[in-house]
């Protein structure tokens, strides 16, 4: 055999000799599956509570922690000029607590929009911004996203229908624009809803910027 010679040939040939490589494959494989099996309880328990927690997350959709647009002297200005002064000043003074599984607060995408964000343990799973036009009764939503390790949850059809909820009577629209893979989704939490999140664009009483 080129390649292996002296002791070293003996010390091969000794190896293939002691045991053929089925059965020393049977052996690692034996151990591997043991030392799997001690383990697999824990991970099932560990992937359970994950499905669990995600669940709640869910479950407690309605319940959003908000966060105001300015703060109580910016707020005074913009509503005694008009909502002239401070439109799309947006503060950063507001803390909101860390275990909030639900936040609304101003978008940092998009001035004059809101985000809508729901975090597991600290870690952000989902969000979409969003914005309002109560007087021509339409509602936008744009970039909904879901962290891989969240999706197929249902994380992001109850945040849009805790949307609906909160600003209730809207049509619902995006801006468009979308990925062609994204279609299935729009149509699928568009189905049964008033505007079907077809695209629209803005109406003269909002920014997209």
């Amino acid at each position: 055999m080129t390649g292996v010679v002296g002791s070293d040939a003996a010390a091969y040939n000794g190896i293939m000799t002691d045991r053929s490589p089925d059965d020393a494959a049977a052996s690692i494989a034996d151990k591997d599956l043991q030392g799997m099996a001690t383990e697999l309880p824990d991970l099932e328990r560990e992937l359970l509570a994950d499905r669990t927690a995600i669940a709640d997350l869910v479950a407690c959709a309605g319940q959003v922690t908000w966060a105001p647009d300015r703060d109580l002297w910016h707020e005074l200005v913009y509503r005694l000029s008009g909502r002239r002064l401070y439109r799309r000043y947006r503060t950063r003074r507001s803390r909101l607590p860390d275990d909030a599984p639900w936040t609304d607060t101003p978008s940092f995408n998009r001035l004059t929009w809101r985000t809508r964000a729901a975090y597991l343990a600290g870690a952000l799973a989902f969000a979409v911004d969003y914005q309002v036009c109560r007087t021509c009764g339409v509602g936008w939503v744009e970039e909904p996203h879901t962290e891989t390790e969240f999706q197929r949850a249902g994380l992001a059809r109850t945040a849009l229908a805790a949307l609906r909820a909160d600003y209730p009577g809207l049509s619902w629209h995006t801006l468009g624009g979308h990925f062609r893979e994204a279609a299935p989704f729009w149509e699928t939490v568009g189905a049964t809803v008033p505007g079907g999140y077809s695209q629209r664009p803005p109406c003269p009483h909002i920014e997209t910027g």
